[in-house]
């Protein structure tokens, strides 16, 4: 089975949540070292010697130079300008699917094989409907593009749910596959903070994700605890005009620490495993992959008690509610910190979420369902 993969959005000197998703699949297509599969995957010219070097047995495509400033004005008008490029491929090679594994406003399509795309939860829609004539454009350009799909794919029960209430016109079925997690057998070290104690949250800056809620938590016990706030994360516009007040405000700015380098796997792990808790106010999320690396690295998990977290964590964590409660979350940070987890049970909670999302048993469903699609 041949199938062609549009990695064209993915930028390797970036660091993303959706980044590390397609990575992660992309691993275990590979892992699975299946000589009847033929994995093609289409990239920016820029990105073939990072790619080539990570998955030397994949065949690489990479998107035309063209146009790229067009595109950069008007990225969704990119999968109609690279729309014949893709089928004449796809005619020339014989592919059976083609799989976008990040659905968006600027992601590829084409009409020469059955398509396959991931739609990873229904924010942008509901965030849109505030941006009255943006949001138009939006929803026209989007629905569009997952109208050319034979079956779209979530990563959650909860998002499956959410998307069919906001797009109840879908002409493809909905079919739900998992995330998968990857966990770094190895650990490195980061000299800047491993003698420090901290709270950790791993997350975009956007207001729905609720950090106003865990810094006004986080105030309210300073004075009872050594730790500071750790936030791995890259500074947003909402983080400059809204929270970087609010931090200089209650006399924060030595405790709450913006942790914006670029880390490995490797790092990433010794970040995760050193923190004390890991906490989540979220209040919207596809999946929610970063609390579930936390307890796969071992650290105590505080989350929002939203049913997406509830469903993929399957009920392991510590939850608090209601979400934007910053007294309840800070009484539940400190009895947390008072009373910690033993040992036994976060080795019990990593052992169960690990299992449950292998990268090579995600792909294994991905190919299942490519063939039963080819098929048909």
């Amino acid at each position: 089975m041949k199938i062609l993969i549009d990695c064209s959005f993915m930028d390797s000197t970036q660091v993303s949540g959706v980044y590390n998703c397609t990575y992660r699949l992309l691993n275990g297509f590979k892992d699975l070292n299946d000589v009847a599969l033929e994995i093609h995957i289409i990239i920016q010219p820029q990105e073939k010697e990072y790619f080539t070097k990570l998955f030397p047995s994949f065949t690489v495509l990479l998107l035309p130079k063209r146009l790229s400033m067009v595109i950069k004005k008007i990225p969704h008008l990119k999968g109609y300008i690279y729309s014949s490029f893709i089928d004449k491929y796809i005619v020339k090679k014989n592919i059976d699917i083609f799989f976008c594994p990040y659905m968006s406003i600027d992601s590829l399509f084409c009409s020469k094989a059955k398509q396959v795309g991931i739609l990873h939860d229904a924010q942008t829609y509901i965030l849109k409907k505030n941006q009255f004539v943006k949001g138009k454009i939006y929803k026209f350009f989007m629905d569009r593009i997952l109208d050319k799909n034979t079956f779209i794919v979530t990563i959650s029960e909860e998002a499956r749910k959410n998307i069919q209430k906001q797009l109840p016109y879908l002409k493809a079925p909905l079919y739900l596959i998992h995330n998968s997690v990857i966990v770094s057998r190895k650990m490195i070290g980061l000299k800047d903070i491993e003698n420090q104690k901290y709270i950790l949250f791993v997350n975009t800056l956007m207001e729905y994700k609720n950090i106003e809620t865990l810094i006004r938590a986080f105030f309210l016990i300073k004075d009872k605890i050594p730790h500071i706030l750790l936030i791995k994360a890259r500074s947003t516009e909402f983080w400059q005009k809204k929270m970087i007040p609010l931090i200089s405000d209650l006399k924060l700015m030595n405790r709450v620490v913006l942790y914006e380098k670029n880390l490995s796997d490797e790092e990433m792990a010794f970040l995760y495993n050193k923190a004390e808790i890991f906490v989540s106010t979220s209040l919207m999320e596809g999946f929610g992959y970063t609390p579930i690396e936390a307890a796969i690295y071992k650290t105590s998990v505080i989350t929002t008690k939203i049913p997406v977290i509830l469903e993929t964590s399957k009920g392991l964590f510590h939850y608090y509610e209601p979400a934007k409660d910053y007294r309840i979350l800070s009484s539940t940070i400190y009895n947390l910190l008072q009373n910690p987890d033993s040992p036994e049970t976060l080795r019990d909670i990593s052992k169960k979420l690990e299992s449950l999302y292998l990268p090579i048993e995600q792909a294994r469903k991905f190919i299942s369902l490519f063939a039963e699609i080819r098929n048909m």
